[in-house]
């Protein structure tokens, strides 16, 4: 069973027993409690287990959810950090370690752009730069040169000249490797296991990070990723990927599915699209940072419905 497969109610009551286990109220349940409430469906087990994992991983309760969590009597406060833990638990163990690490980026980072959010920005020497949902830099300018460090998340560039005179390189670096802009308008995405370039004008050279004396030049029109040890051959690019620079995602004739994974990005908490309404076809255009509005438009055009189980939790359904 999927965690996404789990009633949302279910992850909320484990969600629950966790908070009593974890926080402080550990005189308020025992063992025998929880061993009954688990064994009353197969989905209560996955819960449990899926909760005990999450502890496994992250060591303790977030602390903003676990003070909401001990409010007596039930508070407000205290049944949205019950919902936001049982999001939480939806999610995979890939991403509670994210979560667990990648929050501070944003105290640690020169720019950092939350969830859902876009930002432009202007560097000293005339490059501009968008920095996608969920991206964190830093800026290094020194006499040398001219370095954008993206530690996660994705950024759109457009070169300047060096008004210093020094033609000093501009260049990104990833987790991955090295990014020379050769004059250019570029977008680089650090995925999870590697980086994505897209090149829209001139061209990009690519040094990746354990293969020093391997550097890939990729033209405009094209698009590839790269690792540490190699780059993959080039595709083609569409326009259409710059769309996301203006607060839109541009569609052709694409499975929900792949838009819903899309939207996922813009969307803080699960949003799950149904396997039976995955494969139906879209096409559009989408303002990605009002994902209410989006999926709106999305019903109205598709045999789909949009169920609003919390604002951190969307599902997806065949129209009834």
């Amino acid at each position: 069973m999927k965690p996404l497969d789990i009633d949302p109610s279910i992850l909320e009551q484990a969600a629950d027993w966790l908070v009593q286990m974890h926080s402080g109220e550990g005189n308020a349940v025992n063992d025998a409690e929880i061993e009954r409430w688990r064994s009353q469906s197969e989905q209560h087990e996955v819960a449990w287990q899926r909760a005990q994992q999450f502890i496994g991983i992250v060591h303790t309760l977030p602390p903003e959810l676990g003070k909401a969590a001990l409010q007596r009597p039930v508070s407000p406060a205290r049944r949205r950090a019950i919902k936001k833990l049982a999001v939480l638990l939806a999610l995979s163990p890939a991403a509670w370690q994210a979560w667990r690490t990648q929050p501070w980026l944003g105290y640690t980072s020169d720019y950092h752009v939350a969830t859902g959010r876009q930002q432009h920005i202007k560097l000293a020497d005339g490059t501009a730069l968008v920095l996608n949902t969920a991206t964190s830099i830093d800026v290094i300018y020194d006499q040398h040169q001219r370095l954008v460090r993206l530690k996660r998340g994705e950024l759109h560039i457009t070169t300047a000249t060096d008004p210093s005179g020094r033609n000093r390189p501009f260049r990104v670096q990833t987790r991955d490797g090295m990014a020379r802009a050769l004059g250019t308008r570029f977008s680089i995405r650090q995925l999870d296991h590697s980086s994505h370039l897209a090149v829209f004008d001139s061209a990009v050279e690519i040094t990746p990070k354990s293969s020093p004396n391997r550097k890939t030049i990729i033209q405009a029109g094209s698009q590839t990723e790269f690792g540490a040890m190699d780059v993959q051959q080039p595709r083609p690019v569409s326009e259409a990927q710059e769309a996301w620079t203006h607060g839109m995602l541009v569609v052709r004739d694409q499975p929900l599915a792949a838009v819903v994974d899309e939207l996922r990005r813009y969307h803080v908490g699960v949003l799950r699209c149904h396997p039976d309404i995955g494969r139906l076809r879209v096409s559009g255009t989408f303002p990605l940072t009002e994902i209410g509005r989006t999926l709106n438009l999305l019903q109205r055009t598709l045999p789909i419905s949009v169920a609003r189980v919390s604002p951190y939790w969307i599902n997806l359904s065949p129209a009834s």
